[in-house]
């Protein structure tokens, strides 16, 4: 009761709050973002699609491999997810460490959605209904699943979709994908406990990156 009654009122928090934003700064150029230049924008066109790509795949492979009937099982770690994407939008507003850069949708902001509702959630529930059972088939499990969010990334990266800022890197978001699967069954197990130990993490990155608690640019 107590775990669902954190996460109802950390989600609808955040939600709230990203609702806001996201109609409010529906207009917002790419500069708002601090993006630097056209170039780191436009790298090449070869990636113009994948955001949309990336999550009508994750639909179909939800569709295809995921456990649907019993979705109701995976649904408290589907809006752990999906209220950590937000809430880093939240704290970062003006200090952010990657952004998405669109495709033909309209602004960072609808790609930044369509992660948290539909691309991440889905995700986990794939993750967490198809783990195994046995530790090595475990470790073989986590394995793939990093493999494939870095070589994901990877590709992003070069094809100009996202870009790092203040501090952030490539190689920061292979450590985090190797943090992010541990937890995220972490949290299906024990929820209390993932719960704490995020906040310990969040607490860590703000003041190893210097992300300012007043919202502010810097």
């Amino acid at each position: 009761m107590t775990a669902s009654f954190m996460l109802h009122f950390w989600t609808r928090s955040v939600l709230t709050r990203f609702h806001f934003q996201f109609f409010s700064n529906i207009s917002l150029e790419f500069d708002d973002y601090g993006l630097g230049s056209e170039e780191i924008v436009r790298k090449n066109n070869y990636g113009e699609n994948m955001h949309i790509a990336i999550a009508l795949f994750t639909i179909f492979s939800a569709w295809r491999w995921a456990d649907r009937k019993n979705w109701r099982n995976y649904h408290p770690t589907m809006l752990f997810i999906t209220s950590g994407g937000l809430l880093y939008e939240f704290l970062t507003k003006n200090h952010s460490l990657w952004v998405f850069h669109p495709d033909f949708l309209y602004n960072q902001s609808l790609v930044v959605l369509i992660y948290a509702v539909i691309t991440m959630p889905l995700c986990v529930l794939i993750f967490l209904s198809c783990y195994p059972q046995t530790w090595t088939k475990q470790v073989v499990f986590l394995l793939l699943w990093i493999s494939i969010f870095v070589s994901t990334e990877g590709i992003l990266e070069l094809c100009g979709r996202i870009s790092y800022q203040h501090g952030w890197s490539f190689w920061h978001s292979v450590l985090f994908d190797i943090m992010m699967f541990p937890m995220l069954r972490l949290h299906h197990l024990k929820p209390i406990r993932a719960y704490i130990i995020s906040i310990i993490i969040i607490v860590i990155l703000m003041v190893w990156l210097k992300v300012p608690l007043d919202g502010g640019a810097t």
